[in-house]
């Protein structure tokens, strides 16, 4: 996961990662995600997803609708 998003570890926390624009990301083991990602500054996660490949797709989704807004 590390590698695709450019994220880095969250101290403490484990296996929870964080972009360098703050969305943080963390295994989850539930039956339909294995990864939750959440927005900077967010309580809650945004999406629960199957790979670190579709939270990639998920936070550039984000950013791009950032833009828009």
């Amino acid at each position: 996961m590390a590698d695709r998003l450019r994220v880095r570890d969250v101290p403490g926390r484990l296996n929870c990662f964080q972009t360098e624009d703050g969305y943080v990301l963390f295994d989850c083991a539930w039956r339909h995600a294995r990864v939750a990602v959440m927005r900077p500054g967010g309580a809650l996660p945004f999406a629960w997803l199957m790979s670190a490949a579709e939270a990639a797709q998920a936070i550039e989704a984000d950013r791009s609708a950032k833009a828009v807004r």
